[in-house]
């Protein structure tokens, strides 16, 4: 479930760690 939007946001913003991504995807 992380991954594929982490995949997203990784594409859009540099590769930063899991941890603000997933924050922000679940907000």
């Amino acid at each position: 479930m992380a991954q594929p939007f982490e995949a997203k946001h990784q594409g859009n913003q540099l590769p930063v760690p899991p941890v603000p991504i997933i924050g922000k995807g679940v907000l």
